[in-house]
Parts: C-alpha cells; sequence; structure tokens
C-alpha cells in the first residue's frame, strides 16, 4: 500500500513539474504606437512613449506587459477644452528569448488597433479608449506559439501631472514539445496510470498469496 501511494505521490509531482515546465517560457517584446503623437499634428495631444523589455516570464497563467505610456499635452482653455478623437494602431513584435534576453529565433509582428476620445485643456484630461482588435496569434514552431491581446487601458492625468496613461497587453505562452502532438500533462498521466496499475498488482498479488 505503502508503495502506491509513493507511486501516486511521484505522478502528482511529475505532473506538476511538467505543467510548469509547459509555461516556463521567456520572450522578449516591443511595441510601436502609430501615430505618434496622437493626433500628429496640433498642440493638444497625447504624447506617445512606446515601451519594450527583454527576458519577461510568461508564467502559467501568462504576463501582463505595456506597450504604450500615455502624456497629455494642452493649451486650450479649461473652459473650452480641445476634443482628440481617433483610431491608433499598435504593431507589437515578440521573440522566444532564454532567461537572459539572448533572441532564440527570428521576431515576429502583429498589428492591434483601438479607438481614442476624449478632451484636454491645460488642466484637465478626459480620455477613453475602446479596442477594436482580438487575439493574435505568434507561432514559433518547435519554440511554441503566444497568442496576445490587449486588456487594459489606464487614462492619462491633466497635462503637467504625474498621471501616466498606459495600454497594456496580455501574452500566453506555451512551451514547445517536439513533434509529439500529444499534451505534456497527457504523458505524464499515462505513466502515472501505468506505474498505478502496476503498483496496484503487484499489492493485489501479495493479497491472494497471503
Amino acid at each position: 500500500m505503502r508503495k502506491l501511494g509513493l507511486i501516486g505521490g511521484f505522478a502528482v509531482i511529475g505532473l506538476m513539474a511538467s505543467l510548469g515546465a509547459a509555461q516556463a517560457q521567456f520572450f522578449n517584446y516591443s511595441a510601436v504606437f502609430t501615430p505618434n503623437p496622437f493626433p500628429s499634428s496640433g498642440p493638444d495631444r497625447l504624447n506617445i512613449t512606446n515601451q519594450s523589455s527583454n527576458s519577461v516570464f510568461a508564467g502559467l497563467f501568462g504576463s501582463n506587459v505595456i506597450t504604450t505610456n500615455l502624456t497629455t499635452t494642452s493649451s486650450a482653455p479649461d473652459n473650452s477644452p480641445a476634443t482628440l478623437d481617433g483610431d491608433y494602431d499598435i504593431a507589437f513584435t515578440i521573440v522566444p528569448s532564454d532567461n537572459l534576453g539572448n533572441p532564440l529565433t527570428s521576431s515576429q509582428t502583429q498589428h492591434f488597433s483601438g479607438h481614442l476620445n476624449g478632451t484636454v485643456s491645460m488642466d484637465t484630461a478626459n480620455i477613453t479608449n475602446m479596442f477594436t482588435s482580438g487575439t493574435q496569434s505568434y507561432n514559433f514552431g518547435a519554440l511554441g506559439t503566444f497568442e496576445v491581446f490587449l486588456n487594459s487601458f489606464t487614462p492619462p492625468g491633466a497635462p503637467g501631472s504625474t498621471g501616466l496613461g498606459a495600454i497594456a497587453a496580455h501574452v500566453n505562452g506555451t512551451l514547445a514539445r517536439g513533434p509529439d502532438p500529444t499534451p505534456e500533462f497527457g504523458s505524464v498521466f499515462s505513466l502515472g496510470g501505468l506505474l498505478a496499475a502496476g503498483g496496484a498488482g503487484m499489492w493485489l498479488k501479495r493479497r491472494k498469496k497471503a
């Protein structure tokens, strides 16, 4: 009985390790927001700072990353704020990397879109956002697949304030397994089942002999 319990325990540990390894994926990313600034001309605008980072850990549940930071500039009086309204595009580039940020292959780029609307003045800002694109996939063959979607908007503060606006994306990653299409956890379950079955058979044999 003790052996059977040990075998079951090892199977569970193996399953957890496999699930952890299946998500242990690092990536580098960069984002380019267009137009920059928003709109592309005029004294009243959103100032765009594109973001990038290396060796980001996707993790078991994915990772949220900042694509763009936003600040405001305006010369419009508070009693007559300027209107900002228009579409934008974010070119999001991603590449699998090692834990030091060294790229493991060539990068891929997908485009995401949204719509910004609102008003700004010298002392106020009221900006809203609507995402207009869905999930995009990045397939790196043996190095796995990433899925990305825009998921968060923080509106910027008034001109000169410390209120930094942001657009964020969520990145899901899965570690490639090679030619065998069976999920890793399926292999662990199969092995665990075989071990458990073998242990149970040995235990029953001993019971019969007794």
